[in-house]
């Protein structure tokens, strides 16, 4: 829709409302002043006029005549008018399923005509709403995850019982701040053909239309250019299965750049007024908008009191989203605000959950006209998931919180669940949630700490098993009656901690892990930061004390400071993570534990890597039989030898120390000490051998690991079989035979591919 740039309109009584000053559009032409006058008819499918059906401008609300006639004198800003279907009718779908119930409003006529016809509904099956947070799609690759994985499982549970009638509300952010992605959006929903009922999020309005608007109050409009064109009105009303539904707008954009508020404008206030003016208290309200009113999880975000004044002596269920977290509330005693999780988790990362650990889905409600409960049955709906999986259990190792099992209800509320636990089949009572809002333990680790993504939660639930217990968990949502169990076989041990696991990725049909190490700082040389074990990098750990926090020290190779570091020119991001001793400073280990992800059991894994080195060694006091190494007999000896020695162990979780194990008192070939194996290859570097002579001219000095002299490809077959589910880890131990100065080796662009 042509988007109209206006100066200022003001409300004029009840019942007109008129733009003020001129209006002008996109080009500075000066449009008519006058209001814009529109009639118009509402018929049904056979042409036969329906009367007392509610039309709006989204100023003035009117209803048809007896001849299905309406007329309304719509202000110069009007962008559309439309027709509030009554229960048991609904306007013709589109192929995207959203229906045709809009007319947009034409910029230079002094008059319209704009007809409508609804069709009549079949009433006869009972209804069920699917409430779908946060498409968000930013690019085709994200579109088609919301067609194959969102709207596929939508379409499976329509498909699953064809004896209800189903529709959808989409609660806004449809796109990430790409207008461009519209098109591509609208025609996935076809993938899914019941109708589907949309509002505004922040994400859906053009950034970049309000930086060309200089007066503020015309910069929200500016933004909702795009998702009018593609979606229509940005608030409007319906009735359906029994219910009056306002679908409303409560992002306004108040600057440029794109900073919003959680805001109605007066003129939204104005307009719900009338539309419920006309809504008899016995008729439930569903209350669509993108800003939770009040989230319970984030107080700080504020409530909205001017709207819910306006619901008095109604039964009243908020539906929103926006949080990327799923969590419910009882606002007033007639006021129940439901907050769903993103169907897009955190942006469609990899890990397909919300920011707490509430996995992607959408809400599915069960209504009954005949009821006065809000919904007769609702749950949360994780995507590829049965409707019991409700809950996630932690092991005591696995837990946010030490020696405490951790589980994760992500529909909780404190109004209506009741939650127990059993421990070995035995009643141990009701569990209450945690006192202090922690997050959830897979969103912690797969963003490592990142409190932008991994954001803490309130319904988190602690209890302390005894070691290795098995631990049952009931949740009862007492509202509709449901109870659904979780349980873990093995409860952990406490105080043992697991280090976080990196997992395969798919890519070109293959299961790939890779870490090139280039997320790394690369400060200037010799300036260390905190590294912390299966966060800094996920899965990966370092070991040369007892503190799960080590520093990584920024290295260009010019110090001989020994140190686990994290090698790479000064400014550059191209980084490699290794080592270099001092010494007989020899006991330098790190490594990553992968995960078998692939629900698929392996033969083997190909690994592959490539060894680098950075810092030259040194002469001074290095001897071998008594005779210094600068004899040129001894060139060769394995005393001048520096390895990064690869090995490996399966499950390395059930063993005390899989870092601290000596490579050297084991034999290659045998898999001994439970699951230890050596490596069939590992990264060595001759002490000094590029520099070997008399004068000792190359000693102590930094090279370049990226230049091709200084770096080797190492690569080879990993002849271990992983069922599911089982962790291997892949570990570089800095072996070292000098008493003095040696080599800093690192690994680099490390790649493992799954063998199936």
């Amino acid at each position: 829709m042509k988007q109209i740039r206006y100066i200022l309109f003001i409300l004029l009584g009840l019942a007109l409302t008129a733009c003020e000053a001129p209006v002008v559009d996109d080009f500075g032409v000066r449009l008519p002043e006058e209001p814009l006058a529109v009639t118009g008819r509402v018929t049904d499918a056979a042409g036969s006029p329906l009367a007392d059906i509610t039309v709006s401008d989204g100023y003035t609300v009117v209803r048809t005549d007896a001849d299905g006639r309406y007329e309304i004198t719509a202000p110069r800003c009007a962008a559309f008018v439309w027709v509030s279907a009554p229960e048991g009718y609904m306007a013709p779908l589109k192929a995207s399923g959203i229906p045709d119930f809009f007319r947009p409003l034409g910029s230079f006529e002094t008059t319209q005509t704009c007809d409508f016809t609804l069709e009549k509904l079949d009433t006869s099956k009972p209804w069920v709403m699917l409430a779908v947070g946060d498409p968000q799609v930013k690019n085709n690759e994200q579109v088609g995850f919301f067609r194959e994985e969102g709207l596929a499982d939508m379409n499976a549970l329509v498909s699953a019982d064809p004896s209800k009638n189903y529709f959808a509300v989409i609660l806004g952010d449809l796109v990430y701040d790409q207008m461009g992605m519209y098109d591509a959006y609208v025609k996935s929903l076809a993938d899914c053909p019941i109708p589907k009922f949309h509002i505004i999020g922040n994400h859906d309005h053009d950034k970049a239309a309000i930086d060309t608007v200089d007066d503020p109050e015309l910069q929200d409009p500016a933004a909702d250019d795009d998702y009018e064109s593609y979606i229509g009105p940005t608030y409007y009303s319906f009735d359906l299965a029994g219910m009056h539904f306002l679908m409303l707008d409560n992002v306004y954009m108040s600057k440029k750049g794109g900073t919003f508020e959680k805001k109605l404008t007066d003129n939204q206030i104005e307009w719900i007024k009338k539309d419920l003016a006309l809504v008899p208290k016995t008729k439930k309200l569903v209350v669509c908008l993108h800003i939770a009113t009040r989230q319970r999880m984030f107080p700080g975000l504020g409530e909205m009191p001017e709207l819910y004044g306006l619901f008095d002596g109604y039964q009243v269920e908020i539906l929103s989203a926006h949080a990327h977290a799923n969590f419910s509330d009882r606002i007033r005693a007639n006021i129940y605000e439901r907050t769903l999780g993103g169907i897009c988790g955190t942006f469609w990362s990899q890990n397909r959950s919300n920011h707490d650990g509430a996995p992607c889905g959408y809400g599915v409600a069960a209504v009954d006209p005949s009821q006065a409960k809000h919904f007769t049955d609702y749950y949360y709906k994780a995507l590829g998931r049965d409707r019991d999986y409700q809950m996630k259990i932690y092991s005591m190792n696995e837990s946010r919180v030490a020696s405490n099992l951790q589980v994760n209800i992500w529909d909780w509320d404190p109004a209506t669940w009741t939650v127990k636990w059993y421990e070995n089949g035995v009643d141990k009572g009701t569990l209450a949630p945690s006192s202090t809002n922690i997050e959830d333990p897979d969103v912690y680790n797969y963003f490592l700490g990142d409190a932008t993504f991994a954001k803490v939660s309130d319904h988190m639930f602690l209890c302390k098993p005894q070691p290795h217990a098995k631990v049952c968990v009931e949740a009862t949502n007492n509202l509709f009656g449901k109870t659904y169990t979780a349980e873990i076989a093995d409860a952990g041990t406490p105080n043992q901690v697991v280090v976080p696991t990196a997992m395969f990725e798919q890519f070109e049909g293959k299961w790939l892990y890779s870490e090139d190490f280039n997320t790394l700082p690369a400060p200037a040389t010799g300036t260390g930061f905190n590294w912390k074990n299966g966060e800094t990098l996920k899965g990966w750990r370092v070991d040369f004390s007892t503190s799960t926090q080590q520093v990584c020290m920024s290295q260009d190779g010019s110090s001989s400071s020994g140190g686990f570091m994290n090698f790479g020119k000064v400014g550059n991001s191209e980084r490699a993570l290794g080592a270099l001793t001092s010494g007989k400073s020899n006991n330098i280990v790190f490594g990553v534990m992968l995960k078998n992800n692939t629900g698929k059991k392996l033969r083997g894994l190909r690994i592959s890597y490539y060894g680098e080195v950075w810092h030259t060694g040194d002469d001074v006091a290095f001897t071998q039989n008594g005779k210094y190494a600068s004899d040129p007999s001894h060139k060769g000896d394995s005393l001048y030898v520096n390895h990064l020695k690869f090995s490996y162990v399966k499950n390395p979780e059930i063993f005390a120390d899989p870092f601290g194990f000596d490579e050297e008192t084991m034999p290659e070939t045998a898999d001994v000490r439970a699951g230890y194996k050596i490596g069939p290859f590992s990264y060595a570097r001759t002490y000094n051998d590029a520099y070997y002579n008399n004068t000792w001219l190359g000693k102590q000095i930094a090279v370049d690991g990226n230049e091709p002299a200084n770096r080797t490809l190492v690569e080879g077959p990993l002849d271990v079989e992983l069922a599911p589910n089982d962790v291997i880890l892949l570990r570089w131990r800095f072996k070292v035979n000098s008493e003095d100065y040696n080599y800093g080796l690192a690994i680099d662009d490390l790649k493992v591919e799954a063998l199936e």
